[in-house]
């Protein structure tokens, strides 16, 4: 709307009344003083109505270029969602692509399945995402950036200036003396991505029926399977990239100082916000070897009836089933600041319908995409720790 022009109008229809009075040589009736306040008012308001739209849109365009404000995204959710399989299945389209964004892979929720939660609509793309999430502890804590495409990047990792004394720390600087340098140690690795897909088969009958939330179903079982081959190499990459901090005493076992160790090895900054990460079995090493004099058990809420901590040394404790188990020369426990592990998405989650893979069986087959890599951008913030 073109407010500027309103309220010229505004204003011109005001001087044309007292022009008009001015030829005849008179004053302004009453209901012409009213008709002129009138006019004025009304370029008031569409002069103030501007202004706002104007602000309005510079906010839009600053919020637009902050990082962590996710761009608004059309999303199919619900019902849509389901039309738009069906839409598939009924040879209307062949593909569809549900976008998602850096927010919905760290954030995304669905419903729980108490008092018939089960059976609400859900969003397609945090459902698969959750399901994702849910194949490792890693999905959570890691930070999410979305790329248009998927080509090579070359990304800086940073190096031993977060180590204590690795370079020139600051310093007071008296007048025309130079100041202290602190050489930036970074290297350059590719971030590559992999394609993750997998084929998910609902009947016919089932696909039909416009009284089951079939988004959900593909969404859930695309997401556990898209997953578990995710987060193997997620793992991967994670422990290629962390460097050794520390090696246990152990071949088959972590004692309480190897692990005041391994928290310690780490710099403040990063042990502060740090997560454990291992092995369900190592967990159950740790808690069944941890034990005072008297043998009792240390890592504990207050007893065994109380239920276990999910911490150690006051820092949150993960088990992921990608990590090696506590055995000779394996790395069997991470410990550091993992939003410093990067996973790159690229694009959409796409969705494809086959009539002819499994037309003998009379099911529809959905071949779901998600296209993703992994990468560690501070070596500093996560070390692997390995046994003896």
């Amino acid at each position: 709307m073109d407010y500027k022009a309103l309220a010229l109008a505004a204003l011109e229809s005001r001087s044309a009344l007292i022009a008009l009075a001015e030829t005849e040589a008179r004053s302004l009736t009453a209901d012409e003083v009213i008709a002129v306040d009138g006019f004025e008012a009304e370029a008031r308001a569409h002069v103030t109505a501007g202004e706002k739209a104007v602000a309005m849109s510079e906010l839009r365009s600053k919020a637009a270029t902050i990082a962590f404000i996710p761009a608004p995204v059309d999303e199919k959710t619900g019902p849509d969602a389901n039309d738009e399989l069906r839409s598939l299945v009924r040879g209307e389209k062949r593909e569809i692509s549900f976008k998602t964004n850096d927010a919905e892979m760290r954030n995304a929720t669905v419903a729980t399945a108490t008092n018939a939660g089960n059976t609400v609509a859900r969003t397609f793309v945090p459902t698969v995402i959750e399901a994702l999430r849910e194949q490792s502890p890693i999905f959570s804590l890691a930070k999410v950036i979305t790329t248009a495409s998927g080509e090579p990047m070359d990304w800086p990792v940073k190096g031993n200036h977060v180590v204590p004394g690795a370079v020139a720390e600051a310093a007071a600087t008296g007048t025309a003396a130079t100041y202290s340098k602190s050489d930036l140690s970074t290297s350059i690795v590719s971030s590559t991505v992999s394609k993750y897909g997998v084929i998910v088969e609902v009947s016919k009958e089932l696909v039909d029926d416009s009284s089951l939330d079939i988004a959900s179903m593909i969404a859930e079982d695309a997401g556990i399977e898209l997953g578990r081959l995710a987060a193997t190499n997620a793992m991967t990459a994670l422990l290629a990239g962390a460097p050794l901090g520390g090696t246990f005493a152990g071949a088959a076992a972590i004692t309480a100082d190897d692990l005041l160790t391994a928290y310690h090895s780490l710099v403040s900054s990063y042990r502060n916000n740090g997560t454990w990460i291992a092995n369900d079995s190592t967990a159950l090493l740790l808690r069944k070897s941890l034990k005072d004099s008297q043998g009792r058990y240390m890592w504990q809420d207050a007893t065994l009836s109380g239920g276990y901590a999910d911490s150690l040394l006051a820092r949150p404790f993960k088990t992921d089933y990608n990590m090696p188990a506590a055995t000779t020369g394996l790395k069997s426990v991470l410990f550091g600041d993992l939003s410093k592990f990067i996973i790159r998405q690229v694009g959409d989650v796409r969705v494809t319908r086959s009539d002819e893979y499994g037309f003998d069986r009379d099911v529809v087959a959905f071949k779901v995409n998600w296209r993703g890599g992994f990468l560690l951008s501070d070596v500093a913030a996560v070390k692997h720790f390995k046994q003896a």
